[in-house]
């Protein structure tokens, strides 16, 4: 049960990117509908669509990352031994959990200006906290994937490193 609810925690962003992206879908097909068939465009849908480009990036980053998706220049890294990369591996993912607990913090902060002020959305009034509250959270669960990793790699690896291990290769 416990690595059902591991497994579900940690993926998360990727479900949470997932209902968004198919929201943002649903709303462009609604949006060139109604403004190429119907010549009646529903202008509240591209504030709504914007939001969701929001969230989608910030809830998609944690997902992206745990699936190795950001760039990244390897060539350096991999020419070391095993236990250096991980070494390297440990180093970047504690120097990224503290740039993104600042970016948690800042969004935070941005998301409490916006509730003192009451600024809201033009056609919608929806409040900007709301929209802005994906930073905090996109970092939040980008920061929990990280934590996850340095998790594997302070208990002896990933499971490519396993892997090798098994297959009697050079950790």
């Amino acid at each position: 049960m416990k690595t059902k609810l591991k497994v579900i925690f940690l993926n998360l962003d990727l479900v949470l990117t997932s209902a968004v992206l198919t929201v943002l879908v649903g709303l462009t097909c609604i949006s060139v509908f109604s403004r190429y068939i119907f010549f009646r465009p529903i202008v509240w849908l591209e504030e709504v669509q914007l939001w969701c480009m929001v969230w989608l990036v910030y809830l998609g980053a944690g997902a992206v990352y745990r699936n190795g998706g950001h760039i990244a220049i390897e060539i350096l890294v991999e020419s070391f031994p095993k236990k250096v990369q991980r070494i390297i591996a440990a180093a970047v993912n504690v120097l990224m959990v503290f740039i993104l607990l600042f970016l948690m913090v800042q969004g935070g902060r941005l998301v409490g200006q916006m509730l003192n002020t009451g600024r809201a959305t033009s056609y919608t009034k929806v409040p900007y906290a709301l929209i802005y509250s994906a930073v905090p959270v996109g970092c939040f669960l980008m920061i929990c994937n990280m934590l996850a990793e340095l998790y594997q790699l302070w208990k002896g690896g990933s499971d490519e490193d396993t892997a090798d291990r098994e297959r009697g290769q050079d950790v």
